[in-house]
């Protein structure tokens, strides 16, 4: 019996453990996608105001990791799952190539739990937003091909500005669900 007892606990343990790196790496991810939209949005200002191609490629370079972690989110849901896809949208994400693995089990047995849920839930919102960030990169760069083409309107900044007011918190929010269960104290 106790030998069975300790067996059971040691499978428990692994399994909490398993469970903490699995979010670990997620917020870790966070942190990517995160300084990405940051960085997305400093290029895409500095881009509207002078025209510097450097600085529309710098935009569109940062640009791929939402749309790498969202190309890894679709390839995992699909039925079957893809997991070669969801591995490169993963590495262009600027995930450490060590957790990957960790993050596609994660998500594949993880997905449905309501706190991981959530998580997926509010990340999938913000995707629109990275969407719009896309369009104006595309809409800056026809604006700087017209021939007399000046600094952007306003308008266009305040819409980065918007941009970033609503990803934020949701940046936060996926970050505050996923960091409560890793810190959460196991139920046994």
């Amino acid at each position: 019996m106790l030998v069975l007892a300790a067996a059971l606990a040691t499978l428990v343990s692994a399994a909490v453990i398993e469970t903490q790196a699995g979010v670990t790496g997620y917020l870790t991810g966070e942190g990517h996608w995160s300084r990405a939209r940051l960085e997305t949005v400093y290029h895409l200002e500095r881009y509207a105001l002078v025209g510097n191609p450097r600085e529309l490629a710098l935009a569109r370079k940062a640009l791929e990791v939402p749309l790498g972690d969202r190309a890894a989110r679709l390839a995992l849901e699909r039925r079957p799952a893809d997991e070669d896809a969801a591995w490169r949208g993963f590495l262009q994400g600027r995930n450490n190539p060590d957790d990957i693995p960790r993050l596609i089990r994660f998500y594949k047995y993880f997905s449905g739990v309501p706190f991981f849920a959530e998580a997926v839930s509010t990340w999938r919102r913000g995707e629109p937003q990275i969407f719009r960030l896309q369009r104006i990169a595309d809409w800056l760069e026809a604006h700087w091909r017209e021939p007399g083409a000046g600094p952007a309107a306003p308008e266009v900044l305040a819409e980065l500005d918007a941009i970033n007011a609503i990803l934020q918190p949701m940046e936060r929010d996926f970050a505050e669900t996923a960091l409560a269960q890793a810190i959460a104290p196991p139920r046994l």
